[in-house]
């Protein structure tokens, strides 16, 4: 059984990258002196038809390099893909192993992220307040909703008259004195 060198090993992992017959591809190089071209021809506004154009070496004008030079165009979609999947192999090869991927660093615990602020907010102030002062600062400071806006969007009161917002300005400055009250323990 004969060794393969890295450098052979190379060349035919190069070889697989280059421009090959697809089914996909309209497009494509059929052999060293051939290129299939394939355009849409319109008929009408939603009908037409696929009309195949081989390009041959020697006929006309047609020389190798402007066969590289449609290959490299027409198919420039799909030679950007091959090299992504060539740089994703590249890098895989030369980063360590304990490096987390995008998809392990995203689905990680976020408790990792949090800001030493909010997690001292999470643990003295917010079990003091109800779920519905929890959903004021929200609205207010999450949404950026105006006074008027928050006090328009409250059902109205006992008496039938719609929140104002000096009522919603008086339970947020309550809500502001409990965060003041609680987060100044320590």
């Amino acid at each position: 059984m004969a060794v393969k060198t890295k450098a052979t090993k190379q060349q035919e992992k190069e070889k697989n990258y280059r421009s090959r017959y697809d089914a996909n591809r309209g497009c494509y190089r059929e052999d060293e002196t051939h290129y299939i071209y394939q355009e849409w021809v319109k008929i009408g506004k939603k009908k037409g038809f696929y009309r195949n154009t081989t390009f041959t070496v020697g006929e006309g004008d047609v020389t190798l390099e402007l066969l590289d030079y449609l290959q490299a165009s027409d198919n420039g979609e799909a030679q950007d893909q091959e090299d992504e999947v060539r740089y994703r192999e590249k890098l895989a090869e030369s980063l360590p192993t304990y490096v987390k991927s995008r998809e392990e660093e995203l689905c990680s615990d976020e408790k990792e992220h949090i800001s030493p602020m909010l997690k001292a907010f999470n643990e003295k102030v917010r079990p003091h307040l109800s779920e519905e002062q929890m959903n004021l600062i929200y609205v207010r400071y999450g949404m950026n909703l105006s006074l008027e806006e928050i006090a328009a969007m409250l059902p109205p009161g006992k008496d039938g008259k719609p929140k104002t917002h000096q009522a919603v300005s008086s339970r947020l400055n309550k809500i502001i004195a409990k965060v003041k009250k609680y987060m100044a323990e320590e």
